[in-house]
């Protein structure tokens, strides 16, 4: 067989062997606390950015009347994350789902205009966890309304 037609016909093989290959990534999952002032914190979102540059995964979830629940196929890779905290004061934009750079993107462009959870714990985040190989993964930020210093 000559090697242009071979390379014609194991061409396809190969793209799809790399395809999904994100879907292979060991992700574990978490969950959590999340209170203000020693209250559950009522709406927000929870945003794992890896600290490690060889970490490839972003990861995050709602938060819901004080807690939070990623599962395995949205979790993170074992490694130690800043973790950024945010309250719903205005919904995500349409078709963006909670934990994606997009919707990171959109929670810290609202942070900007309204601040119930201060910086330290978001923007300029002072929180981090480390995720660990086959968990418990189980997590608690108690966090304060006022900003660090004040």
């Amino acid at each position: 067989m000559n090697r242009p037609l071979l390379c014609v016909l194991l061409l396809p093989a190969l793209v799809l062997a790399g395809c999904g290959a994100e879907a292979d990534y060991p992700r574990e999952p978490f969950s959590g606390t999340v209170t203000i002032d020693g209250k559950p914190l009522a709406k927000g979102h929870v945003v794992f950015e890896p600290k490690d540059q060889g970490v490839p995964t972003q990861s995050g979830g709602e938060v819901v009347d004080g807690k939070f629940d990623v599962p395995q196929e949205a979790g993170a890779m074992a490694g130690t994350y800043s973790v950024l905290v945010f309250a719903d004061d205005a919904p995500l934009p349409v078709g963006v789902q909670p934990g994606t750079v997009e919707a990171d993107a959109a929670i810290r462009k609202a942070a900007k205009t309204v601040v119930k959870v201060p910086r330290q714990f978001n923007i300029n985040t002072t929180l981090s966890a480390e995720v660990k190989a086959g968990g418990p993964n189980a997590f608690s930020f108690d966090l304060t309304s006022k900003p660090a210093g004040k």
